[in-house]
């Protein structure tokens, strides 16, 4: 197993994986991780020193994210701009491919939560993580 996988696998994905670590309301958080799931990885957690400092804030799930009616679900409008599914092309002479709706750590100011929600479309839905080592 690659030590990027091992990392993944290793990450705190729970609400009851910060409990103890941080002063945090875990039942709340549950609300938000089961629409928008949690993933930190063991580096980055290590980094975090209050759940409100600046890394706390970007990777801790907050109850707001729930009540959110000022930011827009999609605000560099790559739905729009997608011709096919995973795939923007926002300029004429680019494309973005979006490989993977798995990140070693969801930013919780993420501008593509959408396609990682818990509620979203298959394509765009986290899949679990399945980091066991390619085919020879």
């Amino acid at each position: 197993m690659e030590d990027w996988q091992k990392l993944l696998l290793a990450s705190a994905t729970t609400c009851s994986a910060l409990d103890g670590r941080f002063p945090v309301d875990t039942t709340a958080l549950e609300r938000v991780t089961a629409v928008y799931p949690m993933r930190i990885n063991p580096y980055y957690l290590g980094l975090i020193r209050h759940h409100d400092d600046p890394l706390g804030r970007q990777a801790i799930p907050d109850v707001r994210e729930l009540t959110d009616t000022v930011c827009i679900a999609d605000p560099l409008a790559e739905d729009r701009l997608s011709p096919v599914p995973l795939i923007v092309h926002k300029y004429p002479d680019r494309v973005l491919f979006l490989v993977s709706n798995q990140c070693a750590v969801y930013s919780r100011r993420c501008g593509r939560s959408r396609r990682w929600r818990s509620s979203a479309s298959a394509a765009g839905s986290p899949a679990p993580c399945r980091c066991a080592s390619p085919p020879n």
